[in-house]
């Protein structure tokens, strides 16, 4: 397999993968929710504040036209957001569903949008640094920074590498309990057919 070195055999290296599994789709379930949750709540409170303050306006902007483009602009740029956030939502439902149900076919959504995920981040946190170095920040600023990057995408690939391990689990014992009822018929038709 090209991908075995990518699988770890524990989580946190006292539970199993499975464990580390639930817990982990537990959490995004979790987090996912409560930050859509919050956006939604902030979102409908700063729309109603600004069409009072707009409603309650005596005179006209002088460039009325200009604050409702800016308004209608910021109404798409958070609704895009949230149903952002939504698809999040789902793709984590799907993957706790994933684990309780030990099917892969719920766990890859979550797996292809994490590894994409990863990858951008790691890019990200690359370009931040060469930023940083280029600009010439403070030494203290430059190894907070870099410090910052190298655990939030550690600890983002770990995550990652934890369902994929799981993932490969369910696939191997797929894989083993597909071939092993072949095998009992196949050696039982062969049986059969050198006693005739």
């Amino acid at each position: 397999m090209a991908c075995e070195f990518l699988k770890l055999k524990s989580f946190l290296l006292c539970f199993s993968i499975e464990t580390g599994a639930l817990i982990i789709a537990w959490l995004y379930v979790i987090f996912s929710s409560l930050e859509l949750v919050t956006v939604s709540i902030l979102y409908t409170t700063a729309l109603q504040y600004v069409e009072q303050q707009l409603a309650n306006q005596t005179g006209t902007y002088p460039d009325q036209q200009d604050v409702d483009m800016k308004v209608f602009i910021a109404k798409i740029i958070v609704d895009l957001l949230i149903a952002g956030l939504c698809f999040t939502v789902i793709i984590n439902i799907l993957l706790l569903l994933g684990v309780y149900k030990r099917n892969t076919c719920l766990l890859l959504p979550w797996i292809l949008l994490l590894g994409l995920s990863c990858g951008l981040s790691i890019v990200s946190g690359i370009a931040t640094i060469l930023m940083s170095i280029i600009h010439f920040i403070t030494i203290s600023s430059f190894l907070l920074t870099v410090s910052a990057i190298i655990l939030s995408n550690a600890l983002q690939v770990y995550i990652f590498l934890v369902i994929y391990s799981f993932y490969s689990e369910l696939k191997t014992q797929r894989n083993l309990n597909e071939n092993t009822p072949l095998t009992t018929n196949s050696s039982s038709y062969h049986h059969y057919h050198v006693i005739s």
